[in-house]
């Protein structure tokens, strides 16, 4: 998944840096070509953590 990533965001940058430099510029404003915005997935430690509630059998005593 993150060399999927990085390759995605490979390709982004290389379009950004066209859309935004001479003469290519000038070719994709003509053609509707943007900036895009890179693929960034949520750290796991950014995320707010799920509340979890443990309930502990007592083993029954005959």
């Amino acid at each position: 998944m993150q060399q999927a990533r990085n390759r995605y965001n490979g390709y982004i940058g290389r379009l950004n840096t066209l859309v935004e430099s001479f003469p290519s510029s000038c070719i994709a404003r003509k053609f509707g070509f943007e900036k895009q915005d890179y693929l960034a997935l949520e750290l796991a430690t950014r995320r707010e953590m799920p509340n979890v509630e443990f309930q502990v059998s007592r083993p029954k005593t005959r």
